[in-house]
């Protein structure tokens, strides 16, 4: 499984907070939306058939020597939404002034965008990480709840999670413990890419998806179940 980042204090919390306190509403560029929406398709549809390709060619053993056939994944039925995660990166610098030299920490933040297809038939998420403008993906994962020991989703922090399922309890029970183990993910309602890299480009996924993201997230929840 890949450890895909947390990050919390965004989502459903925040978006109510918004609508308390009555914010503007945006100017979104809808064309933009469309257009992403056709790539994200695009690019899921490929990642599938590229999935497909390298499942059927895999061969895997388990522990009593039996050979086990990958399942292959159809891409019909499948809802999309954007979303990504985060990973932190922490380093310490010297840094020179007039009273000396001191140590300053440092932490980076590194934003991975995500297409995520859910099957509400099959019970099947896939994961697909992509670059923000959606012209290639770098990585592909499927969760079923075959392979999925536990899922949860938090209301306040709105990060989504998924662990690994081990081959006995106690393997499960030290997983779930683990933040080494799990996948973590954010799918927001509004990416409006007002967050930029150094160099002026979108670090995420330009997109509104308020309804689709509440069917993602009452899928979630049956999922988890």
């Amino acid at each position: 499984m890949v450890q895909l980042g947390i990050r919390t204090g965004r989502g459903g919390f925040s978006e109510w907070m918004k609508g308390f306190f009555g914010q503007k509403e945006k100017n979104w560029n809808i064309e933009l939306i469309k257009r992403n929406r056709e790539r994200m398709a695009r690019i899921f549809l490929v990642a599938i058939e590229q999935y497909n390709i390298e499942v059927s060619q895999k061969e895997v053993v388990d522990k009593n020597g039996v050979h086990i056939a990958e399942q292959l994944i159809s891409s019909e039925g499948f809802k999309l939404v954007a979303g990504y995660h985060t990973d932190s990166i922490s380093e310490e610098r010297e840094v020179e002034s007039n009273y000396g030299i001191y140590i300053q920490n440092l932490t980076t933040t590194i934003y991975s965008n995500l297409v995520i297809g859910y099957n509400w038939q099959t019970g099947v998420i896939v994961i697909v990480k992509v670059d923000a403008e959606l012209n290639c993906y770098s990585g592909i994962y499927v969760f079923s709840k075959q392979n999925v020991f536990k899922a949860k989703h938090g209301w306040f922090s709105d990060v989504f999670q998924i662990y690994d399922r081990g081959e006995s309890l106690i393997k499960n029970l030290l997983i779930f413990l683990s933040f080494k183990n799990r996948t973590t993910f954010m799918v927001d309602a509004e990416m409006d890419g007002s967050l930029r890299d150094e160099k002026g480009r979108s670090i995420l996924i330009y997109m509104r998806q308020t309804q689709e993201r509440a069917d993602f997230v009452n899928f979630f929840r049956k999922f988890a179940k």
